[in-house]
């Protein structure tokens, strides 16, 4: 716990995104030849997990920095169709948190990757 709280857990953190977006930013440029030799669905599903393995990082670190649990109530029927249907979901929300625990959820239905935030 005291790790969170010190300036150099918060140093850290900064160090492990910054630093895994730039590696992944380059195994990105790597598929570039993929989408050169024709193989842009290859390419594109490449850089599509890429970038799903660097944004994780902000749901997981925030549930690990606040320790919440996030549980969803719906109507049974309702809840076997959440990541199987298309859906725009429209947040009348101004802060980042609001935005990081729709990225949780979203993380824990497995739609992530589906995600488009403006």
């Amino acid at each position: 716990m005291q790790f969170k709280k010190s300036i150099c857990g918060k140093f850290m953190l900064a160090y492990v995104f910054i630093t895994t977006g730039t590696f992944i930013n380059f195994l990105q440029l790597m598929t570039s030849p993929l989408g050169w030799i024709g193989l842009r669905q290859r390419q594109r599903y490449i850089v599509g997990k890429l970038t799903y393995l660097h944004w994780i990082l902000v749901p997981a670190i925030a549930q690990w920095w606040s320790d919440i649990d996030v549980s969803v109530t719906a109507h049974p029927d309702d809840a076997i169709k959440f990541g199987n249907e298309n859906a725009i979901l429209l947040l009348n929300h101004k802060c980042q948190l609001d935005w990081i625990v729709t990225w949780i959820v979203a993380n824990y239905y497995g739609i992530m990757q589906q995600i488009k935030a403006v």
